[in-house]
């Protein structure tokens, strides 16, 4: 376009300075008889029109090109915004990543602690009367991760006394426990708490509430609740 602008103000010079030469060519030779004034009037007049066409001409080109840098502004704006959305979708992506990766490592946590922790059961067994107390040898099972340092307590509804310990509980290994308690306490209320070190250091505890059986005299303990390190585990 600028071009066509170009090439017609060349048209419309030639023609016009054809047609002044046309028009005076019989009165420049008088021109060297007039005052320097006349002569600026005279070329004023002659090439005035000329400025004013290239000055209209240089104003549609203007608008042209600011149109143009409108129109190249407006594609840099819309590809900004482009721009500015992918990034927005980038970093979605890579905050959705993050969070799975975070999740990923707090299942690979919790499996890792599960696999640290023992399973404790015990087998329900017959409490004996001797000398005003009940004595009752049951056994502690461990289907779970090996633990050490393994130390048992009775809870008779009125204190908390140790019964025995043992070195450790591998997986698979049971242990007989005996367990001591006044006569006068109620089986309805005890309960016994076993308490251990993980192979990672992480100290845990499982307890467990006796409660009497179908048959007179059976005790079958239920656990009720454990703990690893600060987080109680669910049962």
């Amino acid at each position: 376009m600028r071009r066509a602008l170009a090439l017609c103000g060349a048209l419309l010079t030639l023609v016009y300075l054809v047609g002044l030469w046309w028009l005076t060519s019989e009165r420049l030779e008088s021109l060297n008889l007039l005052e320097l004034n006349a002569v600026g009037d005279f070329l004023a007049g002659a090439f005035g029109p000329l400025a004013i066409l290239w000055l209209v001409l240089g104003f549609f080109q203007q608008g042209m090109e600011l149109k143009q840098s409108t129109q190249a502004l407006q594609l840099q704006g819309e590809e900004l915004k482009n721009s500015v959305e992918q990034q927005r979708r980038m970093a979605e992506l890579s905050l959705e990543t993050l969070k799975l990766e975070q999740s990923n490592r707090l299942d690979q946590e919790k499996r890792f602690r599960a696999s640290q922790r023992p399973i404790l059961t015990i087998e329900s067994a017959h409490p004996i009367l001797v000398d005003k107390a009940y004595v009752l040898e049951c056994r502690v099972i461990n289907d779970g991760a090996q633990v050490f340092g393994v130390e048992f307590y009775l809870d008779d509804g009125v204190s908390s006394n140790f019964q025995m310990s043992c070195r450790t509980l591998d997986r698979g290994q049971s242990e007989m426990v005996n367990v001591v308690w006044d006569s006068v306490s109620s089986r309805e209320s005890l309960s016994l708490t076993i308490t251990y070190t993980e192979q990672d250091g992480t100290a845990g505890a499982a307890t467990f509430t006796a409660k009497s059986g179908v048959d007179f005299g059976t005790i079958q303990f239920h656990k009720i609740g454990s703990w690893s390190g600060d987080h109680v585990v669910s049962i």
